[in-house]
Order: C-alpha cells, then sequence, then structure tokens
C-alpha cells in the first residue's frame, strides 16, 4: 500500500477531510489484521506486521511440502566428519575409482563406484559412513563406450536398476536389479530396456523415486523386480520434464501422461494405477500437474471455456479448488503456480492461497528453501526475487544465476549452490551475500559436493566425506 509524501508544501484541507482520511485509514488498518486477507498481491496474517518468529506460522502450518533441510546451520563453513575411501569399501583395483550418487531412504545412501573397466553399487550410511551391505560387482564394461552407457536408478523405496546399454561385441544391453536393504541381487542379465530412444524398444525414465519405460505413442510401463516391463498406462509416452538432481522435497508418488485428443492422465507410479477424480457435472478435466502430496488439474467446461482447477490428494480425493478461470503454470513442480487473467498465485496443494504476484510475460520457476519462496521471471534466471511465505513481506532480489543451474542446498536461512570455481558456496538469503566458498574448482579438479537427505556429502578423488559444522 502506498501512502501519499507529506511535504511542506502539501495543501491545507478542512477539518472534515482530515477526519474522513482518518477513518479511512482505521479501516485499512482493521484490513491488515485481519485473518488471511491479501493486500497488494501479498498475504498479510494476523499479526504479521508485529509478530515475533515464534508467533509466525510454520511450514507444517502454511500446507508447504516438508523439505529436506541440511540438518546443520550453514552460516560457517562446514569441515570433513567421516571419511571412507574405495579400499575401506573393499573396492580392490589399481585403476582409479570415480563416486555417483544414486539414491537414499533417510540416511541410508547408495552410490555408484566406477572404474575405467569395472563398476560397483555400495551403500553407505550416513550417520556414521559405515558400509551397509558388501559392494555388488557389476562386471566389465568392455569398452569406452560401454562406460559411457552405465547408468543406475532407484525404483522405489529400497530397488536399484543398473543399466548398461548400447555396449559392443560381445556385451549386450545388461541390467543388473539390487534389493539396498541387504544388497542382494535380485536380477543380473540381457534387458530389453534402453537408455536413449530405439525404435519400438522401452526407454528408461527417472520420475520421481521410480523408474519408468517409455514407448511412444504406446504409453508408460513399469519396471519389475527382474527389470521386466509390468503394468502399463496408454498414451503418448509422453512426460513432462521433471527435475532430479537438486530435488529437496519429497518426490510426487504419481505422473502424468498426455494423451492424443483426450484429457491427461494421472497414475501411480507404484503400481500404474489410474486415477479418474470425480468432477461436478459439466465440468471435465483438462490439463494435469504432480506435485508433492498430489496433483492438480485445469477444469474445463463446455469443451472450451476454463472453470479453474481443482486440487486432489495422491488417492483422487478433491482436496480444494480456484473457481477463478485459470491454468497451471509449469515452471514450478513444487507447489502449484497458476496463472489468472490478472495475475499469478501460488497456492498450497489444498488449494490454498499463498501469494499473489504480478502476472507474469515469462514462465516463472521458482525454488523453495524453508519458509521462503524464490521467483524468476527473467530470461536467463538470474534474478531471484525473495518472499517470505510467512507473512508475504519481500526480502532481497538475488542475481545469481547459480540458483538456476547450479542448487546444491539449503538450511532455510542459507543456500548452498556450486560455481566453477567451487564446489560448494554459501549464499546469505538475507543480504544475497556470499558466506563462504569451498577451495577447489569443479572444472579442473575431481570435486562435488552433494545433498543426500539432510547431508552434505563432499567427493575428493576417490574419497566421500560428510560435512559438519565445526567446532
Amino acid at each position: 500500500m502506498t501512502v501519499p509524501p507529506n511535504g511542506s508544501g502539501a495543501s491545507r484541507r478542512p477539518l472534515g477531510s482530515w477526519l474522513r482520511r482518518v477513518a479511512a485509514l482505521l479501516v485499512v488498518a482493521a484490513v491488515l489484521t485481519a485473518p488471511g486477507c491479501v493486500v497488494d498481491g501479498r498475504p498479510v496474517l494476523e499479526g504479521s506486521s508485529t509478530a515475533s518468529p515464534t508467533d509466525l506460522p510454520t511450514a507444517v502450518e502454511l500446507g508447504l511440502p516438508e523439505q529436506s533441510l541440511l540438518a546443520m546451520p550453514m552460516r560457517r563453513q562446514p569441515v570433513r566428519g567421516w571419511t571412507v575411501s574405495a579400499a575401506d569399501l573393499g573396492l580392490e583395483t589399481e585403476a582409479r575409482i570415480r563416486f555417483s550418487r544414486i539414491g537414499n531412504v533417510g540416511d541410508r545412501a547408495t552410490f555408484l563406484a566406477i572404474s575405467s573397466w569395472e563398476w560397483w553399487v555400495v551403500g553407505i550410511e550416513l550417520s556414521n559412513g559405515d558400509s551397509l551391505f558388501e559392494p555388488v560387482w557389476l562386471g566389465r564394461h568392455g569398452s569406452p563406450e560401454a562406460l559411457l552407457a552405465s547408468e543406475c536408478y532407484t525404483n522405489g523405496p529400497t530397488m536399484i536398476v543398473c543399466l548398461r546399454d548400447e555396449a559392443q561385441g560381445e556385451f549386450a544391453a545388461h541390467a543388473w536389479v539390487i534389493d539396498t536393504a541387504t544388497g542382494q541381487v535380485l536380477h543380473d542379465g540381457p534387458t530389453d530396456l534402453r537408455r536413449s530412444a530405439h525404435e519400438n524398444q522401452p526407454v528408461v525414465d527417472q520420475v520421481g523415486d521410480y523408474l519408468v519405460a517409455t514407448v511412444k505413442d504406446r504409453g508408460v510401463y513399469g519396471i519389475g523386480p527382474r527389470a521386466e516391463l509390468t503394468w502399463r498406462v496408454p498414451g503418448t509416452g509422453s512426460l513432462p520434464p521433471h527435475r532430479q538432481d537438486d530435488r529437496d522435497v519429497p518426490a510426487p508418488v504419481v505422473a502424468v501422461q498426455s494423451r492424443h485428443r483426450e484429457p491427461d492422465v494421472v497414475f501411480s507410479l507404484a503400481d500404474g494405477r489410474v486415477l479418474n477424480p470425480t468432477v461436478p457435472t459439466g465440468e471435465e478435466v483438462h490439463r494435469a500437474t504432480a506435485y508433492p502430496g498430489g496433483f492438480a488439474y485445469e477444469l474445463q467446461r463446455d469443451y472450451f471455456a476454463g472453470a479453474g482447477i481443482a486440487f486432489f490428494d495422491n488417492e483422487g480425493r478433491e482436496r480444494g479448488r480456484l473457481d477463478d478461470e485459470a491454468h497451471l503454470l509449469t515452471g514450478s513442480d513444487v507447489m502449484p503456480l497458476a496463472q489468472t487473467a490478472s495475475d499469478d498465485r501460488v497456492l498450497t496443494i489444498t488449494g490454498k492461497p499463498l501469494l499473489e504476484l504480478p502476472k507474469s510475460v515469462l514462465m516463472p520457476y521458482t525454488r523453495l528453501a524453508g519458509t521462503t519462496l524464490l521467483v524468476s521471471t527473467d530470461e536467463e534466471r538470474r534474478l531471484w526475487r525473495q518472499f517470505d511465505l510467512r507473512t508475504g513481506s519481500e526480502g532481497p532480489t538475488c542475481d545469481r544465476e547459480e540458483l538456476w543451474y547450479a542448487y546444491t542446498a539449503t538450511s532455510g536461512d542459507v543456500v548452498i549452490v556450486r560455481t566453477d570455481e567451487s564446489p560448494a558456496q554459501a549464499l546469505d538469503l538475507a543480504t544475497c551475500e556470499t558466506l563462504w566458498t569451498m577451495p577447489g574448482s569443479t572444472t579442473t579438479e575431481a570435486k562435488e559436493v552433494w545433498r543426500v537427505n539432510t547431508t552434505l556429502v563432499l567427493r575428493v578423488n576417490d574419497k566421500l566425506s560428510s560435512l559438519v559444522a565445526p567446532s
């Protein structure tokens, strides 16, 4: 709300005019303290202007998705905690080994260890660095081309599928399926699965915590414990783009597939069950988007007119609606973002309004850091506006393109990104200033930092370390 400034040259007003003005201000003050009101495009919560941080609503009370915030403060540069080497894990080879992430269930994390010719799956308990099971040897690659065509995926809470594709000579496409609860190999043999497009062959796609296979114009398939195709959801075989590496909120357990001249279909990633939510007579579902905790459908009336957006839980039960004519914006897969005729609205998965923003020309993209929402609408994704979702107040705009392509993790008030000069750099959201920079170029040194659950894990050559608060 803008109040005209009082200057020495202000004209004199009659007493009645001033009384009316004071009365109007008192009305505005009453509106500002009313619970759930939205003023100037931002929500104003009861007492938010004077409330202490302990009086403000929590992320759970706001309806935000649960976030894997880093377990320790990040205002000081962390140091190494436990450290394990390839040799400590029982990987006996003279060749240089590098690690990459696969997945985790809580603090039970799995990594892929790769040398020039061999590869293994290893499990590590993040709380202490202990090995979870004996390394699972996945054989020899046979060629550098086969090495480049090898990758591991998660497929549900405790299953990993490792796939070697496009190998040469005697090394055909091959799959390993591993139970990460025990380290047991459930399958070790040839497969029809492919990592990249092959005519009429199923191409794998990691969607959230599940691995599915798509076949153009046939649909989406589940993958079973022997790397076989299981359930099928008919459709185009086309899934919307989805982020994986930087996701720190629970992955959706449902997915959306397009269909020719029909509404999108929403289905369970666990078993392929199609969700057909009920909508009022005269309305039809149209385009859908999945989020942590549920999904949303755009609604149509009489085939053409928009009828709003309906929000559903993962069982297809309606949880809320946005009745204004609106459509879903795809730049946010953490929280629903809808565009109406007049503005952009950030909503919870139940349709509760959290924030109203000016209508954007370019697609807005969002990131969540605790109870702070970062929004970028510029073409290069360099400028990120900040909004405190507890009060609606706007913080400083950060000019940091790393928030787009190099995001690693957050503790809520600090965001960790990577740069060409550093595997980890801390950004203070309160000031947009750099708090610390870990030495070591990511372009010239074998050095990476990953977020795994609530822990930062550092890889340096063939060693993995946890990063902990300095003493």
